[in-house]
């Protein structure tokens, strides 16, 4: 019995569709490309045939040619540092730990979750302390969820806990594997032991660890193979059950490592892989049923690298194992970088990505509808962190001004002006404002110039002064205007030729609103405006005439900041807007956001590099505009001895072939119905039960498997004329135990978007 099925939607739309859906003005927001994931966590679901992922604050999961977000009633917050296991009796994902964001900055978690392809749970049961770089695995055969070591913050840790799904239980065997963090260990089903291998312990030397340990349940025993792998931490294993073998992959050692290596419960055996995915550590990795090995992302930092010399990778490769190649499934994108200049080039149509404060992400890239290109050109920027960039529509060229330069091309702020051509980029050899940081910059197309105001300088003085560069030089314009501030948004209004600027940093953060006219700055006096911010994305949304910030750290108290998820849009007399469901990650610091408006798409587009602590977790771009697809749950099911759930996976957009339905909790290998219309209404059925699809509607059968779970694909056609339709969405499966022999979920509302 399948349990994936295909509903032809562009047929049904056709015969459904009378009338187009009336378009919201509100911004709708869609997360557009993950390009980097940073010490992320996979684990293979068996019920639903589906890899999960969390990285950062999303919830991912493979659909066999895509990773898709997941979206969930709840979930927990943003974190970096977790892990992850499947708990196949339970049949839900388990994660623990980390570094959890909280208002107060982040902090060592010490809270189980459950993930059970519906909703997050968090566990409220006393177990292990908070914290990092623990292994963590699931005992199939006795149905424990097993972890080990870590770090709490002040010490490594070599304590062994057991979770039954009620209660943790902590076990004193008389020998343990040293305390270590960075290790990782898997469930050898053939021998129904846990094993583990390598880590990183500080009171050693040398501390890197290449040591085998298994876990019966009772006692750790210290294994001596014949062959041993090199010593490593932060690498993955994952169990192939299927072949009887535990896959080992890549890691950090005394050198940088992507090896492979393979233990049947006796030895390790290295697998010669070529090609064979980049070296890197903390990457996500989990095997199927069937024994394929899937690897996403991680970063590469040499032993001692700095922050900014580290890369991380967004990059999907799979490993057929035992002793087959790795294959590459989804490309590389940009790989992660704070403080990056992304701009729209309307001559050549074009999203272009530069910059940053990594030297291992400071390449430029291109985005021109389907993919990202790395280009490689042969004027390339030097490594400068919190410059400001804008696009010369009239020139054809991306300028760069100012910025921080950082090792190996010196160190200190400075007063260098390049310019993009589409090929390379190049220094302009003219003076211009003195050397800055965490100034704003914007396009004004009414004068054809590039406008330039505060930052901060040398010595941390804080400027409020006002430049524009025409293409051949920098003049310092308007005696009087805005007061000094850094790190605040200015955008170009098209439709009244006004440059709006807003917020920032001073003496205390700033919500002020000033307008430049091509002579003079006029302030505005609105009604109402957003709390004092800064480090928040500005830009022009030139389609509804608005400019709209996103983001942003405000102040709490006298001595904690944080960010804040909203959007805000100034029509040239009023604010409006507040708290949304937008795409800022709580941890995401300034220069974490940047926002570019795409003038033939006619949309914005958001990219957040989002941090943690010290450490790097991932780059996404998001994409939003009044008719971005977009998808919510609603009504209520019925059933029998369970209420079945029907939840999207990935977006509606026109052109995803690979949305879908998953229906979840139907009665064990039940044949089942998904029904869509493009009408809704409440007809009662009896028994609780409700029917909420209205008007023309298209069904298609499908059969659940053990696990009550089937999956339909309903691919969106590539074709505008359905942007903006509303399509409805409920699944029936028959249910012997429910009153009316039939079990109803709640209805799926999707509106078909860009």
């Amino acid at each position: 019995m399948s349990i994936r099925a295909s509903i032809p939607l562009p047929l049904a739309l056709t015969a459904m569709v009378t009338a187009r859906a009336a378009v919201a003005q509100e911004l709708v927001w869609r997360e557009f490309d993950k390009t980097s994931h940073l010490d992320c966590a996979m684990t293979f679901d068996t019920a639903r045939t589906r890899f999960v992922v969390v990285s950062g604050a999303r919830t991912l999961e493979w659909d066999g040619g895509s990773w898709q977000t997941r979206a969930t009633p709840h979930a927990p917050p943003s974190r970096f540092g977790m892990t992850l296991a499947y708990d196949s009796v339970r049949r839900r994902t388990l994660m623990f730990g980390g570094f959890e964001d909280t208002p107060v900055g982040p902090v060592l978690a010490n809270t189980l979750w459950e993930y059970d392809g519906i909703d997050w749970v968090m566990r409220n049961a006393v177990g292990p302390s908070g914290r990092i770089g623990q292994a963590m695995a699931f005992d199939a055969a006795r149905g424990r969820l097993v972890l080990f070591g870590g770090n709490d913050g002040n010490q490594d840790l070599g304590d062994t806990w057991e979770w039954d799904g009620t209660v943790w239980t902590q076990s004193t065997p008389a020998v343990a594997p040293v305390a270590r963090k960075g290790t990782a260990m898997a469930f050898h089903a053939a021998t129904g032991q846990t094993v583990l291998f390598g880590g990183l312990a500080a009171q050693l030397a040398p501390p890197v660890l290449s040591d085998t340990w298994a876990w019966n349940g009772t006692a750790w025993t210290s294994l001596a193979p014949a062959t041993v792998p090199p010593p490593r931490s932060s690498h993955r294993i994952s169990a192939n059950a299927a072949a009887g073998t535990l896959v080992l992959f890549a890691g950090t050692g005394t050198v940088p490592l992507n090896d492979t290596w393979e233990w049947n419960g006796l030895d390790w055996t290295s697998v010669p892989a070529n090609p064979a995915p980049a070296i890197r550590g903390g990457c996500g990795m989990a095997t199927d049923a069937a024994g394929l090995t899937l690897l996403l992302g991680g970063a590469f930092a040499s032993p001692g690298a700095l922050l900014y010399q580290q890369a991380s990778l967004g990059d999907t490769w799979a490993y057929l194992g035992p002793g087959a190649a790795w294959v590459q499934l989804a490309p590389t994108g940009p790989p992660f970088r704070n403080c990056a200049y992304f701009e729209y080039d309307s001559v050549r149509d074009r999203l272009l990505l530069a910059g940053g404060n990594s030297s291992f992400s400071r390449g430029t890239w291109e985005w021109a509808g389907t993919s990202w290109t790395a280009l490689n050109p042969p004027g390339e920027l030097p490594l400068l962190n919190a410059a400001a960039t804008s696009f010369d529509r009239n020139r054809g060229v991306c300028v760069l001004y100012g910025g921080l330069t950082l090792p190996p091309f010196g160190f200190g702020l400075v007063d260098w002006t390049f310019e993009w051509n589409g090929s390379s980029w190049s220094q302009v050899g003219v003076p211009g404002p003195p050397a800055r940081t965490h100034h704003a910059m914007a396009y004004d197309r009414a004068r054809s110039v590039v406008l330039l105001f505060g930052g901060v300088g040398n010595n941390g003085s804080v400027y409020g002064d006002t430049w524009q560069w025409n293409g051949t030089a920098w003049t310092q314009v308007a005696g009087a205007g805005p007061p000094s501030r850094w790190a605040h948004g200015m955008a170009h209004d098209v439709a009244r030729a006004r440059v709006v600027l807003f917020g920032g940093m001073a003496a205390q953060l700033l919500n002020d609103t000033w307008e430049w006219d091509g002579s003079t700055w006029t302030q505005a006096a609105p009604p109402a405006a957003p709390s004092p911010r800064y480090g928040f994305a500005c830009a022009h949304d030139a389609r509804r005439s608005r400019t709209v910030i996103v983001g942003g750290i405000v102040q709490v108290n006298a001595s904690q900041q944080r960010s804040v998820r909203e959007v805000w849009e100034w029509d040239g007399v009023h604010w409006s807007g507040g708290p949304r469901d937008v795409p800022v990650d709580p941890m995401t610091g300034p220069g974490g956001l940047t926002l570019t408006y795409h003038d033939r798409l006619q949309r914005l587009f958001l990219m957040t590099s989002v941090l943690s602590g010290d450490s790097q977790v991932s780059s996404d771009v998001w994409t939003g505009s009044p008719d971005t697809a977009s998808v919510a749950v609603d009504g209520t099911g019925c059933g029998g001895a369970r209420i079945p759930a029907l939840r999207p996976l990935g977006a509606p957009y026109a052109g995803n072939a690979l949305f879908a339905l998953d229906l979840l909790g139907a009665p064990a290998n039940a044949f089942a119905l998904l029904g869509a219309s493009v009408g809704t209404g409440s007809l009662p059925l009896g028994s609780g039960c409700t029917l909420y699809l209205s008007g023309t509607a298209v069904t298609i059968g499908t059969g659940c498997n053990a696990s009550g779970f089937a999956t339909t694909t309903v691919p969106i056609p590539a074709n505008p004329a359905f942007v903006g339709f509303d399509v409805f969405f409920q699944a029936a499966a028959v249910d012997p135990g429910a009153p009316l022999g039939l079990a109803l979920t709640p209805f799926v509302h999707a509106r078909i978007g860009t």
